[in-house]
């Protein structure tokens, strides 16, 4: 961290250069130190002594504020079914190729129904829904092909 001030006399404002590296603060963090360095400026300039709140160790979530403690045992506790058998071994191949197996399947609807980025946007149609749809309108499904493989030496 670098920090320079800029005197430019008694007529002219002063600048304040703060510099930090990318990699140790981010956007949310300068805005909360900026508010600190302006709370310290402004009671310096009254005359007080600088004091700045205690620091917290809430976080909030959606259960409401946690402390870290208990933020730290919510994530060691916390197993996501798609690194549980049978799922936790399913590969691009597996769902591409295998898609009419009840467990892929399962794992592909699971996903999708707790999608942040596809919730509300018709994200439950899979393959088997996409067939249904061809042979109801006359049309043949698709077939997974799979790939020829051909070992040049």
């Amino acid at each position: 961290m670098r920090v320079a001030l800029f005197d430019r006399g008694p007529e002219l404002n002063s600048y304040l250069l703060i510099v930090i590296h990318h990699l140790v603060v981010d956007g949310v963090s300068w805005r909360i130190l900026l508010e600190d360095f302006q709370k310290l400026y402004q009671q310096l300039s009254a005359g007080e002594k600088p004091s700045l709140p205690a620091k917290t160790s809430t976080y909030s979530t959606s259960q409401g504020k946690l402390t870290e403690a208990e933020l730290n045992a919510a994530a060691k506790g916390f197993s996501s079914p798609l690194l549980q058998a049978p799922w936790r071994y399913f590969d691009a191949y597996t769902i591409k190729y295998h898609h009419s197996d009840p467990e892929v399947d399962a794992m592909y609807r699971h996903t999708q129904e707790r999608s942040r980025n596809l919730a509300d946007r018709g994200s439950g149609i899979v393959r088997a829904d996409i067939d249904a749809a061809r042979r109801a309108a006359g049309e043949s499904p698709w077939t997974a092909l799979e790939p020829d493989l051909e070992v040049v030496a």
